[in-house]
């Protein structure tokens, strides 16, 4: 059953954003462009994101930015990770919104590119995912010594039996974890598309505020049970439910509040008709 499910996640992570993204555009009446804007978008945040975290790494790993104390190295990596991660990606969101697709102001639309920027992450991970699952299959049954006569370093070596013991090892619904971290994570990125969509339309910052304070929360939250606190892939897995919970309510929030105003910037306003005054009317007024 494992071997199953091994084969099953990274499927999923390929192929539910792409049947998502199609089945919005088909029940929204939304282009499909709209969705490879919204994965380009995504991409375009990592130019900027994946060197920013590697230049801060090395600022610290040179000793130019003195590391914080050790007990607050794990909060505070936490923290940081959020942070670059909510500030790239929404910001690139708002560049989107503001100057290249300035047609997307309502909700429909705005899920599609939702769809889109979150879709493209399942995928890559999905991409990244099969190539060591493949790895994982070719190398099965592998041992250090084995490996080192075929050339691998011995520390090396040791790394990867020890790597290839914990995936043989994990129950067999655990690797079914990065798909539904997938899912909470897609719903996020529709709800923040909406809420950085909102700061463009009303024309305020608190917007884009709100989506990179609920980025950083989603992702630090994540970085900080399961890679420092090591919690079980159970609880950590709940604490991402919670959250796609919040964002679930934030899209129906956001489409409730969006198309009311469409309503009334659609409504006919009715002319105002005038009223008729007779002579024997002014006469009597008089």
């Amino acid at each position: 059953m494992l071997t199953i499910t091994l084969i099953l996640n990274p499927l999923l992570m390929l192929f539910v954003p792409l049947i998502l993204g199609v089945w919005l555009c088909k029940k929204l009446g939304v282009r499909g462009s709209l969705f490879g804007v919204g994965a380009l978008t995504f991409v375009g945040s990592q130019v900027v994101h994946i060197p920013l975290n590697a230049g801060v790494a090395k600022l610290f790993s040179d000793g130019i930015i003195p590391l914080p104390p050790e007990s607050l190295r794990g909060p505070l990596l936490a923290l940081g990770l959020g942070l670059s991660a909510g500030v790239c990606e929404e910001i690139a969101r708002h560049l989107s919104f503001r100057f290249w697709v300035k047609d997307v102001r309502n909700w429909a639309r705005g899920m599609v590119f939702g769809a889109g920027h979150g879709g493209v992450e399942s995928i890559i991970v999905g991409v990244v995912t099969i190539l060591s699952v493949v790895n994982v299959f070719a190398l099965k049954g592998a041992d250090v010594d084995g490996l080192v006569a075929k050339g691998v370093n011995a520390e090396q070596a040791e790394l990867i039996v020890a790597q290839l013991s914990d995936v043989w090892s994990n129950r067999w619904w655990e690797p079914l974890m990065g798909s539904f971290e997938r899912a909470y994570a897609i719903t996020f990125h529709l709800a923040a598309s909406l809420l950085v969509m909102m700061g463009v339309v009303r024309r305020s910052w608190v917007w884009l505020f709100a989506a990179i304070a609920l980025h950083t929360a989603l992702n630090a939250t994540a970085v900080y049970t399961a890679h420092i606190l090591k919690w079980d892939p159970v609880w950590v897995q709940l604490c991402g439910v919670i959250f796609g919970l919040g964002c679930l309510a934030i899209i129906l929030k956001l489409k409730e509040q969006l198309e009311s105003s469409d309503e009334e910037e659609s409504a006919p306003i009715e002319p105002i008709q005038p009223q008729r005054v007779s002579v024997a009317d002014g006469l009597e007024d008089g």
